[in-house]
């Protein structure tokens, strides 16, 4: 009888098993509760430091940005102006055509030089960023 009863006894086993699954549980919950300190940290870091830090920077660069466009935008105007007066003067010479496409060379430069200033600023601000996630991450 007494060996029937070791048979069927598994108390043992299962208490082993449920203890098991309890300590791997308390394991998972621990990563996760590290898991998520980690997220909350580094969102906090993201919305107190990286964004406004971001945001500043953006909205420096876009006023010098800006600011270049806008004189880009004066020089078509007076390009415009010009074209129109030596229309009048010249009526459609051959030395009009020749300075009308040393103007549009000219702005095209300048349109290049802008575009080019641009995306400096940006690749600029992509770099600081990254730096800055960087030593976010080293911390």
């Amino acid at each position: 009888m007494e060996i029937v009863g070791r048979l069927f006894n598994h108390r043992p086993v299962v208490s082993g098993e449920v203890n098991l699954m309890i300590n791997s549980f308390d394991k998972r919950l621990k990563k996760d509760e590290e898991i998520l300190n980690a997220m909350s940290k580094s969102t906090t870091h993201l919305a107190f430091q990286t964004l406004p830090t971001s945001e500043k920077l953006v909205s420096d660069h876009l006023v010098q940005v800006q600011a270049k466009a806008f004189v880009c935008l004066q020089m078509c105007e007076k390009i415009l102006e010009t074209e129109e007066a030596e229309t009048n003067e010249m009526q459609h010479s051959h030395t009009f055509r020749i300075q009308l496409e040393v103007m549009k060379i000219q702005s095209e430069k300048e349109k290049e030089k802008l575009n080019r200033e641009f995306d400096l600023v940006v690749g600029n601000m992509t770099s600081e960023n990254d730096q800055m996630q960087l030593e976010w991450d080293n911390k």
